[in-house]
């Protein structure tokens, strides 16, 4: 929904566990992105017109930050009219009145918010940050998504009479729409160690008469929240960075007194806790932007009727993001505190996906029945009512991989590329793509890294609902569980625990936890023992190798998993693999 900021701004986790990381690099995804959507803004701008046929239903969005706007996105795609209610005299948000422009031009916020409008959301700006829930629904809003940002910055309590002390956020703001009227000094100290942080430390060195700025910090660069990249573009900027120490006073003669801390055991964020010490050191600066964290004003949302429960939170559905009060939901910093970007947008699909669910089928649980990719296809791609309703118990086919296209991807694997580093963003783009690995379609990670060979790669019929062309099956009699395969896997799994596990003895599929199973008998009168979630089933084989059960009880456990895929699986390891099994 936000193609252009993302290309920007997005944390980019995805790079963190590419594939390509174990090469020459990860593949600049979040360059490649923002490339293809600056130089696809025609097409964009044409696919994304909302669908002929309209639903009646209007829904508020409070707020026009990145998940107001995501959601606004979604909706409208699936034929919802929506309004976004924005307190600014523009939409955009943090993103547009914060955020330095040095690290998103104004022109790309705007590049996304035009191709919004072009699905027919309606804005209202400088609109009162008050609301009522009731009055807005009696305006005959159906459903309501709150997104505020988190724009109140916790205050750094420093003691001292020197007034030169700047809220982060005022100060970008300022910075943002009026710099000249910005007077720091020739010295200035940031306090704290988020993105937030070094967006003021490098809008500080952006400023007349400003010399010299120093992030000051209490914990180490480790422990800091801040993206590497943003530190690092800081640091290269020429901002001094000064670990391990707490501002306490600021005095009128511009002496900033800083404790020494020292780092202790890890605390509830897993970060280790900074100690204070004996240590005092005295610093001289011009002025302070404190930037120790921002949170949301929860008082306004419990004034426009959302009650606040005994920890001071909101109670939210977390499968919906629903609020206690129905049809009314809420994400981004609103719900979270200060989020990414992308955790925004996630929350925004969670609810639009909810609240198109809710509206076309009248379903408000997440029933198993329904089909989640089907809203989501029609979030993409644009439906009428009628097309859900119609394809809802046919889903969606979409096909075999083509055979091309999983040998070109073979072909890069075991292969160094190195990555150049042009500006030309076309050769950027090229350069990117020739070196994926495209793991969304084949990982195999937990494959080329086990020293054992104790994980298989097997092709799979992708009509029994596979997402991706091979599976794994992991062999329990050559695993020495090292760990190897849970290191290397770019979504956080272990392989050596997770995959559908063949057992060669007895023994080892009674001690082992893994779902698996284990083969008996011989050619032609095969038994098989299957475990899935805990459950065990008892399958034989038929001549024509279709698997049946032989029990109709489930005797151990409290579920049956995907039965059909693991039969799917069973059966491929009989047809294609019967090697892999020792009663053979």
């Amino acid at each position: 929904p936000l193609p252009n900021i993302t290309g920007y701004i997005c944390d980019h986790q995805c790079m963190y566990n590419c594939t390509r990381l174990d090469y020459e690099g990860p593949v600049c995804v979040r360059e490649v992105k923002r490339i293809a959507a600056s130089r696809g803004v025609n097409a964009y701008s044409t696919i994304s017109r909302c669908p002929g046929k309209k639903l009646r239903t209007k829904v508020a969005v409070i707020g026009a930050g990145p998940a107001g706007l995501a959601v606004s996105y979604f909706l409208a795609r699936t034929g919802f009219r929506v309004t976004v209610f924005e307190k600014q005299d523009s939409p955009g948000g943090v993103i547009a009145h914060i955020m330095p422009h040095f690290r998103i031009p104004g022109s790309a916020v705007k590049r996304d918010i035009s191709a919004i409008r072009a699905l027919g959301v309606d804005f209202k700006l400088s609109v009162s940050e008050e609301f009522s829930i009731e009055s807005i629904k009696n305006e005959g809003y159906k459903y309501i998504f709150i997104g505020t940002g988190a724009e109140v910055s916790r205050k750094l309590q420093l003691t001292g009479e020197n007034k030169n002390v700047y809220g982060a956020l005022d100060f970008l703001r300022t910075f943002n729409k009026d710099p000249d009227s910005l007077d720091l000094g020739r010295s200035v100290a940031v306090v704290g160690g988020g993105n937030t942080a070094m967006d003021s430390a490098r809008a500080a060195l952006r400023l007349g008469g400003v010399e010299e700025v120093a992030i000051i910090y209490r914990r180490t660069e480790n422990e800091m929240p801040a993206d590497r990249e943003e530190f690092s573009s800081a640091l290269e900027e020429g901002v001094r960075f000064m670990p391990l120490m707490l501002p306490e006073s600021f005095s009128n003669t511009g002496i900033l007194k800083c404790r020494g801390m020292t780092l202790g055991n890890p605390d509830s964020s897993g970060r280790k806790r900074p100690v204070p010490t004996e240590e005092i050191e005295e610093l001289t600066f011009d002025s302070v932007i404190s930037s120790i964290g921002e949170y949301t004003d929860l008082s306004i949302l419990a004034e426009s009727g959302l009650k606040l429960n005994k920890k001071g939170g909101l109670n939210v559905d977390p499968a919906t993001l629903e609020t206690d009060i129905e049809s009314v939901f809420i994400g981004g910093d609103a719900f979270r505190g200060p989020s990414t970007v992308v955790e925004s947008i996630a929350d925004a699909r969670k609810a639009a996906e909810a609240i198109a669910r809710r509206e076309i089928t009248g379903w408000k649980g997440m029933d198993e029945g329904f089909d989640q990719d089907l809203i989501r296809k029609g979030m993409d791609e644009g439906f009428d009512q009628d097309l859900i309703r119609k394809k809802l118990d046919e889903g969606f086919d979409q096909g075999p991989v083509p055979m091309r296209q999983i040998t070109e991807i073979f072909s890069k694997k075991g292969r160094l590329l190195f990555a150049r580093k042009p500006e030309d963003d076309k050769v950027k783009a090229e350069n990117g793509a020739r070196r994926c690995l495209e793991c969304n379609i084949i990982c195999n990670k937990c494959v080329d890294v086990c020293p054992n060979r104790a994980n298989v790669a097997i092709m799979v019929d992708s009509k029994e609902g596979f997402k991706d062309a091979w599976q794994i099956i992991h062999l329990d009699a050559l695993c020495n569980e090292c760990g190897n395969c849970a290191t290397f896997c770019p979504y956080e799994g272990l392989p050596y625990r997770d995959k559908l596990t063949l057992f060669n003895r007895k023994d080892d599929f009674e001690n082992s936890g893994n779902d698996g199973f284990i083969v008996t008998g011989s050619a032609g009168s095969l038994s098989i023992t299957l475990r899935l979630n805990g459950s065990l089933r008892s399958l034989n084989a038929g001549e024509s190798g279709e698997l049946f059960f032989t029990d109709s009880q489930i005797p151990k456990g409290n579920g049956s998993g995907n039965m059909s895929e693991a039969g799917a699986l069973i059966n491929t390891v009989l047809k294609d693999h019967s090697y892999l099994i020792s009663c053979w």
